[in-house]
């Protein structure tokens, strides 16, 4: 007599042979593999019940459950395994629309299933919402951050893509928006706040001149104070945007 667990293989190589494009928990599909396993097994009886219990362990989507041949699942997991050695973020939307035509011959139609698969097969890494990294603390804003640390000065958004190829543009331009971090230049690239240079004397002189306007007026805006040797150490920069970084 075979074991529950050589009858359970037995339906999921029934199932991924004969539903690549996924199995539902209903009636129709039940009774197909209930079918095949009674034709291919004649002298076993499964139940309904347990053939319901194993499409129900698979990966849930859309109100289809999916599953794939081992091998399969480990060529997915070296994959990605190949990914992490180059890329410390990788995210499910890009990387399948890089690797499209592959994942489409396992029969994984979106982002959202390659997630699934990955989370249930693999607890070497981490998975969020959006992306999966080698490190549990590995944030995107972090990882820009290095980028621009090993360099001398600013970046257009096309290095910082060519960078960090697995993670989408408008997520990188998302975290290149937060001013107090980084800032554009008049030449349509984006330097770090950390590597703007300061002269910190005039930056004392225009506070004082603030708290004269506060005293005076009760208010002082950014054009009230002289800031002409912070403006000559960072050319790059628009007059507009240093002047507010000072201020804040």
């Amino acid at each position: 007599m075979n074991s529950m667990q050589d009858i359970i293989k037995r339906i999921i190589k029934i199932i991924v042979a004969n539903f690549p494009n996924g199995i539902r928990d209903d009636f129709i599909d039940t009774s197909k593999v209930l079918r095949i396993y009674s034709t291919d097994y004649a002298n076993e009886k499964i139940s309904r019940d347990l053939i319901t219990d194993v499409i129900r362990n698979g990966i849930a989507d859309g109100g289809r459950f999916y599953f794939l041949p081992d091998d399969a699942a480990e060529h997915i997991l070296l994959i990605f395994d190949e990914l992490f050695k180059t890329n410390p973020i990788v995210y499910y939307a890009t990387v399948y629309e890089k690797h499209y035509d592959f994942f489409a011959r396992l029969r994984i139609f979106s982002p959202e299933i390659l997630k699934k698969i990955l989370q249930k097969a693999d607890s070497a890494h981490f998975y969020s919402a959006e992306f999966c990294s080698a490190s549990k603390m590995t944030r995107l804003d972090y990882e820009v951050s290095k980028v621009f640390a090993a360099t001398d000065g600013s970046l257009s958004l096309e290095t910082l893509q060519n960078k960090l190829p697995y993670v989408p543009t408008n997520k990188i331009s998302a975290v290149l928006s937060d001013r107090k971090k980084f800032l554009p230049t008049t030449a349509d690239k984006y330097i770090s706040v950390s590597k703007i240079q300061f002269d910190f004397d005039e930056i004392e002189a225009a506070r004082q001149q603030i708290i004269e306007k506060i005293d005076a007026n009760g208010c002082a805006t950014p054009e009230d104070y002289d800031l002409s040797s912070n403006f000559a150490l960072n050319p790059e920069l628009a007059e507009k945007d240093l002047r507010n970084l000072i201020y804040e």
